[in-house]
Protein backbone atom coordinates (compact mmCIF):
# COMPACT_ATOMS: atom_id res chain seq x y z
CA UNK A 1 0.00 0.00 0.00
CA UNK A 2 1.20 3.54 -0.57
CA UNK A 3 2.18 5.85 2.21
CA UNK A 4 0.40 9.26 2.79
CA UNK A 5 3.41 10.81 1.41
CA UNK A 6 3.88 8.95 -1.80
CA UNK A 7 0.17 9.58 -2.01
CA UNK A 8 1.17 13.70 -1.78
CA UNK A 9 3.92 13.33 -4.05
CA UNK A 10 1.49 11.61 -7.02
CA UNK A 11 -1.22 14.69 -6.32
CA UNK A 12 1.73 17.11 -6.52
CA UNK A 13 2.95 16.23 -10.03
CA UNK A 14 -0.55 15.59 -11.18
CA UNK A 15 -1.22 19.28 -9.89
CA UNK A 16 2.22 20.20 -11.61
CA UNK A 17 1.49 18.18 -14.60
CA UNK A 18 -1.92 19.82 -14.96
CA UNK A 19 -0.63 24.02 -14.93
CA UNK A 20 2.62 23.10 -16.62
CA UNK A 21 0.60 22.15 -19.84
CA UNK A 22 -2.49 24.17 -19.36
CA UNK A 23 -5.95 23.43 -20.86
CA UNK A 24 -4.55 24.93 -24.41
CA UNK A 25 -1.32 22.83 -24.33
CA UNK A 26 -3.24 19.87 -23.25
CA UNK A 27 -5.88 20.57 -26.14
CA UNK A 28 -3.13 21.33 -29.00
CA UNK A 29 -0.91 17.99 -27.08
CA UNK A 30 -4.31 15.82 -27.04
CA UNK A 31 -4.88 17.05 -31.14
CA UNK A 32 -0.96 16.25 -32.15
CA UNK A 33 -1.32 12.93 -30.33
CA UNK A 34 -4.82 12.14 -32.39
CA UNK A 35 -3.21 13.31 -35.65
CA UNK A 36 -0.21 10.98 -35.15
CA UNK A 37 -1.88 8.07 -33.88
CA UNK A 38 -4.52 8.86 -37.38
CA UNK A 39 -1.62 9.43 -39.51
CA UNK A 40 1.58 8.17 -38.25
CA UNK A 41 4.95 8.87 -40.47
CA UNK A 42 5.38 5.19 -42.43
CA UNK A 43 8.44 6.81 -43.78
CA UNK A 44 10.12 6.30 -40.03
CA UNK A 45 11.11 2.99 -38.64
CA UNK A 46 10.42 2.54 -35.02
CA UNK A 47 14.42 1.73 -34.49
CA UNK A 48 15.05 5.53 -36.27
CA UNK A 49 12.16 7.08 -34.21
CA UNK A 50 13.92 5.59 -31.05
CA UNK A 51 17.52 7.07 -32.65
CA UNK A 52 15.83 10.61 -32.51
CA UNK A 53 14.39 10.88 -29.26
CA UNK A 54 17.31 9.59 -27.66
CA UNK A 55 19.49 12.40 -30.17
CA UNK A 56 17.10 14.94 -28.27
CA UNK A 57 17.23 13.15 -24.70
CA UNK A 58 20.82 13.96 -25.29
CA UNK A 59 20.66 17.25 -26.81
CA UNK A 60 18.19 18.19 -23.84
CA UNK A 61 20.43 16.65 -21.15
CA UNK A 62 23.64 18.77 -22.56
CA UNK A 63 21.94 22.30 -22.52
CA UNK A 64 19.88 21.37 -18.79
CA UNK A 65 23.81 20.59 -17.58
CA UNK A 66 24.89 23.62 -19.23
CA UNK A 67 22.33 25.53 -17.82
CA UNK A 68 22.70 24.32 -14.16
CA UNK A 69 26.34 24.19 -14.14
CA UNK A 70 26.53 20.47 -13.74
CA UNK A 71 29.54 19.16 -14.35
CA UNK A 72 30.22 16.00 -17.27
CA UNK A 73 29.49 13.36 -14.46
CA UNK A 74 26.52 14.84 -13.44
CA UNK A 75 25.42 15.41 -16.79
CA UNK A 76 25.79 12.31 -17.79
CA UNK A 77 24.22 10.96 -14.78
CA UNK A 78 20.99 13.26 -15.75
CA UNK A 79 20.90 12.01 -19.36
CA UNK A 80 20.79 8.37 -18.05
CA UNK A 81 17.78 9.13 -15.66
CA UNK A 82 15.69 11.19 -18.56
CA UNK A 83 16.47 8.09 -20.64
CA UNK A 84 14.63 6.06 -18.35
CA UNK A 85 11.64 8.16 -18.27
CA UNK A 86 11.58 8.57 -21.68
CA UNK A 87 11.45 4.90 -22.25
CA UNK A 88 8.85 4.14 -19.58
CA UNK A 89 6.60 7.28 -20.96
CA UNK A 90 7.16 6.20 -24.44
CA UNK A 91 5.39 2.66 -23.35
CA UNK A 92 2.54 4.55 -22.02
CA UNK A 93 1.96 6.39 -24.75
CA UNK A 94 2.02 3.68 -27.54
CA UNK A 95 -0.78 2.33 -25.00
CA UNK A 96 -2.58 5.85 -24.95
CA UNK A 97 -2.56 6.29 -28.71
CA UNK A 98 -3.44 2.81 -29.77
CA UNK A 99 -6.86 3.16 -26.74
CA UNK A 100 -7.35 6.69 -28.64
CA UNK A 101 -7.93 5.29 -32.21
CA UNK A 102 -9.62 2.23 -30.75
CA UNK A 103 -12.13 4.48 -29.62
CA UNK A 104 -12.64 6.54 -31.90
CA UNK A 105 -13.57 3.83 -33.82
CA UNK A 106 -16.07 2.70 -31.36
CA UNK A 107 -17.51 5.93 -30.49
CA UNK A 108 -18.25 6.39 -34.29
CA UNK A 109 -20.15 3.37 -34.57
CA UNK A 110 -23.90 4.30 -33.95
CA UNK A 111 -24.21 1.52 -31.36
CA UNK A 112 -20.59 1.16 -29.91
CA UNK A 113 -19.65 -1.17 -27.70
CA UNK A 114 -20.46 0.28 -24.10
CA UNK A 115 -18.32 -2.15 -21.81
CA UNK A 116 -15.57 -1.98 -24.29
CA UNK A 117 -15.44 2.27 -24.53
CA UNK A 118 -15.81 1.98 -20.58
CA UNK A 119 -12.87 -0.75 -19.93
CA UNK A 120 -10.92 1.96 -22.71
CA UNK A 121 -11.56 4.68 -20.63
CA UNK A 122 -11.01 3.17 -17.54
CA UNK A 123 -7.46 1.94 -18.93
CA UNK A 124 -6.54 5.65 -20.05
CA UNK A 125 -7.29 6.97 -17.02
CA UNK A 126 -5.28 4.41 -15.36
CA UNK A 127 -2.43 4.96 -18.05
CA UNK A 128 -2.64 9.04 -16.91
CA UNK A 129 -1.91 7.68 -13.09
CA UNK A 130 1.07 5.62 -14.56
CA UNK A 131 2.45 9.09 -16.35
CA UNK A 132 2.46 10.79 -13.15
CA UNK A 133 4.14 7.90 -11.06
CA UNK A 134 6.71 8.31 -14.13
CA UNK A 135 7.37 11.81 -13.22
CA UNK A 136 7.15 11.12 -9.00
CA UNK A 137 9.88 8.63 -10.21
CA UNK A 138 11.97 10.48 -11.88
CA UNK A 139 12.23 13.14 -9.62
CA UNK A 140 12.91 10.70 -6.57
CA UNK A 141 15.98 9.81 -8.85
CA UNK A 142 17.17 13.20 -9.72
CA UNK A 143 16.60 14.03 -5.62
CA UNK A 144 20.00 11.75 -5.37
CA UNK A 145 22.44 14.08 -7.16
CA UNK A 146 19.98 17.82 -7.72
CA UNK A 147 18.91 20.28 -5.22
CA UNK A 148 15.31 21.00 -5.84
CA UNK A 149 16.26 24.59 -7.55
CA UNK A 150 17.89 22.35 -10.14
CA UNK A 151 15.08 19.44 -10.64
CA UNK A 152 12.36 22.65 -10.65
CA UNK A 153 14.41 24.19 -13.60
CA UNK A 154 14.91 20.75 -15.47
CA UNK A 155 11.03 20.49 -15.13
CA UNK A 156 10.64 24.51 -16.38
CA UNK A 157 13.28 23.80 -18.92
CA UNK A 158 11.33 20.76 -20.58
CA UNK A 159 7.97 22.32 -20.33
CA UNK A 160 9.50 25.29 -22.25
CA UNK A 161 10.99 22.57 -24.84
CA UNK A 162 7.48 21.16 -25.24
CA UNK A 163 5.72 24.48 -25.52
CA UNK A 164 8.37 25.47 -28.51
CA UNK A 165 7.56 22.27 -29.75
CA UNK A 166 3.82 22.57 -29.71
CA UNK A 167 4.58 26.19 -31.59
CA UNK A 168 6.48 24.54 -34.29
CA UNK A 169 3.71 21.51 -34.68
CA UNK A 170 0.88 24.12 -35.33
CA UNK A 171 -0.04 25.24 -38.98
CA UNK A 172 1.91 28.56 -38.73
CA UNK A 173 3.60 28.01 -35.94
CA UNK A 174 7.03 30.21 -35.65
CA UNK A 175 10.06 27.63 -35.39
Amino acid sequence: MRTVRAKRLLVGALVSACSVWGAAGLEAQVRGAEQRAVSPRSDVSPAEQSRQAEVLVDRFARRVGQALGLSPDLTRRLRTELQTTRIQRARVTARVRSIRQELARLVAEPAGDQERVAALLDEAMSLEVDAAEILVDEQRRLSAFLTPVQRARVLWLRQRMAQAALQRDRPGGVP
